[in-house]
């Protein structure tokens, strides 16, 4: 695989300007070629006035010394926009649809450290809606790997029934099949409309995809606004509406720093990452625990958008979203993981699998579970299930593998006063 090293993060405007005007002519094939380049970019730092926007809008607490789970996939995001929107690579960016992310964090990550991001794509499969691609990134500390993330995203085509891949991939930080299997393979962005029905004919979460009439959303979510201002370190930690919530939603604990919603169950608001202590249900049938409902406004994604700069009309209005055919604007893929990721708690060393199922319409009402085993879902109206994952601890992996699940009620430190800028 060759290497680019690049100076600086490309924009993300004109990339997705790019692949929208290059995916009309893209003839997606499991077969394929593909990039068989990988994208380093060093001396990459943190602007920590976009991260404590991310961290409010997705209910981490602000002002930690290190980053939520989820931050370096915002970090390589504007990477991996550049190997999708680009020539080689086969399948259109528009329509494109993110199915499933494993992250592995081998340790704290310093807010302030500097890294070396680097991003690849993996490889093409067959899948019996298309094809899917594999993107894979990597972020390393002072030379040693600290993060990986494996995405799979989805393109949709006319196909014959996809054989199961010969050699399938192994779990993230594992030289091993996966004992659990593959992670079901579920757009997130299905118009609701297709994925009822789809679930009403029983063909599971993998029929939950789009209509193939009529324009998709693409996997370049856009939607983002002035309105994500950030607030001065000083100042609280964030509000309900800030972390997501509406006004409805304002009846958190007082002690409880995640954001809140009416709890409907037993155990600790937002759950403990799987440490132990009382068994928390993860919205299956006989389930106990902690279930908590956030109410969310409708500005979600455009702040999230904001934050992330991973900008889609389908989360800015519902206007533009109805041009993907979407009745409202819809939330990100990634903020629900992040969300449930706050809510739940991660250890310093862990590993992380999510699977996105449905989308989550904006304003609207959602339910957050967890259990013990460290199974978390996101469910809506009806127990329509919106995106489902699991939490493990990283064993035998260095510094911070037994340390205390992160989010999920910890209380704040305050970062260095110095701002760093990301090279983006």
């Amino acid at each position: 695989m060759d290497t680019v090293t690049l100076t600086a993060a490309p924009a993300l405007g004109p990339l997705l300007a790019r692949g929208a005007l290059r995916s009309p002519f893209k003839r997606p094939a499991p077969d394929a070629a593909f990039p068989r380049t990988r994208l380093v970019l060093s001396g990459v730092r943190v602007d920590l006035t976009r991260l404590a926007a991310y961290e409010r809008v997705c209910g981490f607490p602000t002002g930690e010394l290190d980053l939520p789970v989820t931050y370096p996939h915002v970090l390589g995001f504007p990477l991996a926009m550049r190997l999708m929107s680009g020539r080689d690579f086969p399948l259109p960016l528009l329509g494109l649809v993110h199915t499933s992310i494993e992250i592995v964090r081998r340790a704290a990550l310093p807010a302030d450290a500097e890294y070396e991001l680097s991003v690849f794509v993996e490889g093409l499969a067959a899948h019996r809606r298309g094809t899917e691609a594999t993107v894979g990134t990597c972020l390393r500390l002072g030379g040693d790997l600290v993060w990986e993330s494996r995405s799979t995203y989805l393109a949709r085509h006319g196909t014959a029934s996809a054989p199961a891949p010969a050699h399938p991939p192994t779990r993230l930080g594992r030289h091993k099949p996966n004992p659990h299997g593959a992670p079901p393979r579920t757009p997130e962005d299905a118009p609701p409309e297709r994925a009822a029905s789809a679930a009403e004919r029983g063909g599971g979460p993998e029929d939950d995809t789009r209509r193939k009439d009529g324009p998709t959303a693409s996997v370049t979510e856009r939607g983002g606004g002035p309105e994500d201002d950030t607030r001065r370190k000083g100042e609280p930690t964030a509000s309900v509406t800030e972390r997501g919530g509406g006004p409805e939603d304002d009846t958190r604990r007082k002690d409880g720093p995640t954001a809140s919603a009416t709890e409907r169950g037993r155990g600790p608001e937002g759950g403990t990452g799987g440490k132990g202590g009382a068994e928390y249900g993860a919205g299956g049938e006989g389930a106990v625990g902690v279930v908590v409902e956030w109410g969310l406004g409708g500005d979600v994604g455009r702040r999230y958008g904001a934050a992330s700069g991973d900008r889609n009309p389908i989360h800015l209005h519902p206007l533009t979203a109805r041009l993907f055919g979407f009745p409202r604007a819809i939330a990100h893929g990634m903020w629900t993981v992040a969300r449930c990721l706050a809510a739940h708690g991660t250890p310093d060393a862990t590993e992380v699998r999510a699977r996105f199922q449905a989308p989550v319409l904006l304003p609207g009402t959602v339910t957050y579970s967890a259990d013990g085993n460290g199974r978390f879902a996101l469910r809506g109206s009806g127990g329509r299930l919106h995106v489902s994952g699991e939490v493990r601890p990283l064993s035998g992996t260095g510094p911070g593998s037994a340390g205390v699940p992160r989010g999920a009620g910890q209380a704040t430190d305050p970062r260095r006063n110095s701002p760093s800028t990301e090279r983006s």
